[in-house]
């Protein structure tokens, strides 16, 4: 009696269910959003089993989003959204799954329906200067952010840290026209060129004032409080409390390194009958000018009316600024005096 018992519950066992001792119903496993550096652009739905033969089937969820998009089956238990472009900061979008989904065995789908993507704060597409190139003591940086940014939010978040000083020095923000002002003057660079690209944005730039700003509306222009010291490494650090109008904040530092251009220092050299003695007024008066920058040559001009074969000049790699011209100002003044004193001598 016993064992004809035995057999019976052993073959109810296999008669009723798997779900009948206890196997989970399927359900949402796992959601991933997927960035390409410049904002969110999928999102990935893993079914803890298989939903469609072959990946094929209809779409498991509806997407309330600005952006538009389209999914697809790519093997029976994952999903995939993709955006029609990246998401700009400050979005909220909804993905909620289907009344009555199912799986490929007739099981209803249970668990969370609700799947929120945020795009979150404003992320830097772009910047100018881009990171780690050389920058003057008062650079002004163009940043290029995925969205609206609240510029009061910039000026309290954002700041420059230098290396060897312990303090945070805060930012300015510039006007907004700064941007739309400012680069088309600057787009036959490579630097800008390179910089309008990254950020997406179109090139050339809009002819019309009402359009490029339009254009460059995500582009804030900044610089630091105080002109920083030359030759020290720096970072402009766009900070986690930024946020778009929305309210939608970064949430984290991002640090962006670059490095000041080392001090100004000038050399100047000549040839003399001896050490005690003036500059040659014949040859050449050079200066050698220690900063990285684009050649800048500035000439001693003699008088009209010299008398010399040969004009002292004097060449620089300098980008030009007051200092270079002063310094001209102080050659040409020397030139003059030598050229007027060896009028005079015997």
């Amino acid at each position: 009696m016993r064992s004809v018992l035995a057999w019976f519950v052993a073959a109810l066992a296999f008669a009723l269910p798997l779900n009948a001792f206890g196997d989970s119903p399927t359900s949402v496993a796992n959601v991933s959003i997927g960035h390409d550096g410049s904002g969110i652009t999928r999102l990935t739905m893993r079914f803890s089993a298989a939903m469609v033969p072959l990946g094929q089937g209809d779409a498991p969820l509806t997407m309330a989003c600005p952006v538009e998009g389209a999914g697809r089956w790519i093997d029976p238990q994952i999903y995939v959204w993709e955006f029609a472009k990246p998401l700009p900061a400050g979005l909220a979008c909804l993905a909620t799954l289907k009344d009555g989904l199912k799986d490929d065995k007739g099981a209803e789908v249970t668990g969370t329906r609700r799947f929120p993507v945020n795009s979150g704060g404003p992320a830097v597409l772009a910047m100018l200067p881009s990171v780690n190139n050389t920058i003057e003591e008062k650079q002004t940086f163009f940043v290029a952010a995925n969205g609206a940014v609240d510029r009061a939010s910039i000026a309290s978040g954002a700041y420059c840290a230098v290396d060897g000083i312990g303090e945070r020095i805060a930012v300015d923000v510039l006007p907004p026209t700064t941007a739309a002002d400012i680069l088309p003057k600057m787009a036959s660079r490579w630097p800008t060129r390179n910089f309008l690209e990254s950020a997406g944005l179109p090139q050339p730039l809009p002819a019309s004032a009402k359009d490029r700003a339009t254009a460059l509306a995500n582009v804030v222009a900044l610089q630091c409080r105080r002109p920083l010291p030359p030759g020290r490494d720096m970072a402009l650090v766009w900070g986690r409390s930024i946020r778009s109008p929305s309210g939608q904040i970064v949430g984290e530092d991002h640090r962006f390194d670059f490095s000041v251009r080392k001090e100004f220092s000038a050399r100047l050299t000549c040839s003399r009958a001896n050490a005690n003695a003036g500059c040659d007024p014949i040859e050449a008066i050079t200066v050698r000018v220690h900063r990285t920058g684009p050649a800048h040559r500035c000439d001693a001009d003699p008088p009209a009316n010299r008398r010399h074969r040969h004009r002292p000049q004097a060449r620089s790699r300098l980008e030009p600024d007051d200092r270079i011209d002063q310094l001209c100002g102080t050659l040409s003044t020397l030139d003059h005096r030598q050229t007027r004193d060896a009028g005079r001598a015997p």
